[in-house]
């Protein structure tokens, strides 16, 4: 019978990673945190990574990480099952990347435990676009593809952050579930937006990382036709990104600002906790996912969530199709090209032009978000079915 760590009473999880660090939302502050509360003994395992968030009272055991990509894909499986096997057996292996899931795979059959596998992206495809070439994606990314269905079909359970990242890889008979990433309901505590309030001049987007992929290069040409043809005084929130040469991504974001004449439109700023995110997007009018179509068009980002739950509007690609599903039912926001700077500026402009409008936009997002679009609504159905295959049901 698998133990653990706190006592042969209490059931235990063991989430497993090869590459997301200690502090991870979803992975630490959303799962992790919410199988403690559901009173399950949890043993975080991956590579020795800086945490500084709540533990949550989450036993964290660590390998040391290898050096680059090759040597994550060449070491890390083998660190990772040589650490999990030292915390002793388990009764549920939680698993957040293919690798990490073929591990859980093998110790699940080895205890008579079961294998749960997280999937967060499309890898292979937009995911395997970071390490190969573009012209060895289709030979690659099938092989990929191949690889990841065969171990979902070892899996007792395949969770994803939408039916698009599912869809690739189960198989009839492989069991699936969606899990969004919803904001937790502690988040009410933190307070609300107050998008376009009548004592506020200036109007504070809020963009995110500023890269190509995520569409800085369009959402600042937008913001340039705000400025010159519209004369509204804008200022628009992003950030560096960690791993990234932040002088390359200065120099990028500074080069096009002085193109454009909206330099002192730029707020560039270095990233900032989790929690401090909340207190920002408070002080904003309007969230935008602006992703490119190559991520776009499958993403399910967390954001989008975070905006909906501090009451301000957001701005989604209208080929999005996970957030299809999301910003009409709820009335939140606006879709639109966000890969064309002029339907970005459109949407940005209508959403200034109708105060009114947008508040009510904002105030929808939050009523979701209070009414059930929250972490806690969101992944009970998982707690669910880790409480009813303990239980022998």
């Amino acid at each position: 019978m698998p133990g653990n760590y706190q006592g042969a009473s209490t059931r235990t999880v063991c989430i497993l990673c090869s590459q997301h660090v200690p502090d991870d939302v979803r992975v630490t502050h959303r799962i992790g945190k919410r199988l403690r509360e559901e009173g399950y003994a949890v043993t975080w395992v991956g590579p020795e990574r800086p945490r500084k968030g709540d533990d949550y009272g989450i036993r964290f055991v660590y390998y040391p990480p290898a050096v680059g990509k090759l040597g994550r894909l060449l070491t890390h499986a083998s660190r990772l099952m040589k650490t999990a096997r030292s915390v002793g057996p388990q009764d549920v292996y939680f698993a957040v990347e293919p690798d990490s899931a073929a591990v859980a795979v093998k110790l699940a059959r080895r205890h008579k435990a079961r294998a749960v596998f997280d999937i967060h992206e499309i890898y292979h495809q937009e995911m395997l676009l970071r390490w190969v070439p573009s012209p060895l994606l289709g030979v690659v990314g099938a092989m990929v593809r191949w690889n990841i269905r065969r171990i979902c079909r070892a899996c007792d359970l395949v969770v994803g952050v939408g039916q698009t990242r599912l869809d690739p890889y189960l198989e009839k008979e492989t069991a699936g579930m969606v899990v969004r990433h919803c904001v937790p309901l502690s988040f009410a505590s933190v307070g609300r937006g107050n998008p376009f309030p009548d004592e506020r001049e200036t109007y504070v987007i809020l963009h995110g990382k500023a890269t190509l992929s995520h569409g800085t290069k369009e959402i600042m040409e937008a913001l340039s036709t705000l400025v010159h043809q519209h004369k509204i005084p804008c200022r628009i929130v992003m950030f560096r990104v960690n791993g990234v040469n932040n002088g390359s991504i200065d120099s990028f974001v500074g080069k096009l600002a002085r193109e454009l004449m909206i330099e002192a439109s730029i707020d560039l700023r270095d990233p900032i906790s989790y929690e401090a995110m909340f207190p920002l997007m408070q002080t904003c009018d309007v969230g935008v996912i602006a992703y490119r179509r190559e991520f776009g068009r499958r993403c399910m980002p967390n954001r989008v969530f975070e905006y909906m739950a501090t009451g301000i509007p957001v701005i989604v690609p209208s080929y999005a199709e996970e957030m299809e599903r999301l910003i009409p039912r709820y009335e939140c926001g606006l879709m639109c090209d966000t890969e064309n700077p002029h339907a970005l500026g459109a949407a940005l402009l209508k959403l200034w032009s109708n105060k009114q409008e947008s508040r009510r936009m904002g105030a929808n997002g939050r009523k979701a978000f209070e009414a059930g679009l929250n972490w806690e609504a969101e992944s009970r159905p998982l707690m669910e079915w880790i409480r009813r295959e303990d239980s022998g049901a």
